[in-house]
């Protein structure tokens, strides 16, 4: 079964969302501590399977101890917020094929500046917006996925991720 391993540059980047987006999309599995809240399900077993599509595993926040291992393909989660960008050097990003940007409005860094800090590809690019953290939150992110999310989805599918 193929793997994709989803990491963030800090807590609270959009990690488990964009790893669920991707199980959802690909009618995979979701291995996440917060696999059923995020899927608006009963708690219950952290892999959840939506499908016989692939593994898709939210590792959390990439540290030295916990980083991709090269042996399957590895996405990094990050706003262009300095603080994650600096967590994030701290660590080797060797194993990662690129980057999510959660864009926000406002921020004083940009898409180039992601690329030149990490010196990784942006990938896929999320538009920070209202809908998705409804979604989330109502518990309807499998049924009512933003299109936001579908487009990062295609667009990661297109990198062969």
């Amino acid at each position: 079964m193929e793997t994709i391993a989803v990491y963030g540059t800090k807590g609270g980047a959009g990690t488990t969302v964009v790893a669920a987006a991707i199980a959802i999309e690909r009618s995979g599995t979701l291995d996440s501590p917060d696999a059923c809240a995020v899927l608006g399900r009963p708690d219950g077993s952290p892999e959840v399977a939506l499908g016989a599509g692939p593994l898709v595993e939210d590792r959390g926040v990439v540290t030295t101890t916990n980083r991709p291992n090269g042996k399957v393909p590895a996405i990094l989660v990050t706003r262009a917020c300095y603080l994650g960008l600096r967590s994030a050097l701290r660590t080797d990003l060797s194993g990662f094929r690129g980057v999510v940007l959660v864009e926000e409005p406002g921020r004083a860094l940009g898409v180039g500046d992601v690329e030149a800090t990490l010196d990784l590809p942006v990938l896929a690019i999320v538009p920070w917006e209202p809908s998705v953290a409804r979604a989330v939150d109502s518990g309807l992110l499998e049924a009512r996925m933003p299109v936001s999310l579908r487009r990062m989805v295609a667009r990661l599918k297109s990198e062969r991720i």
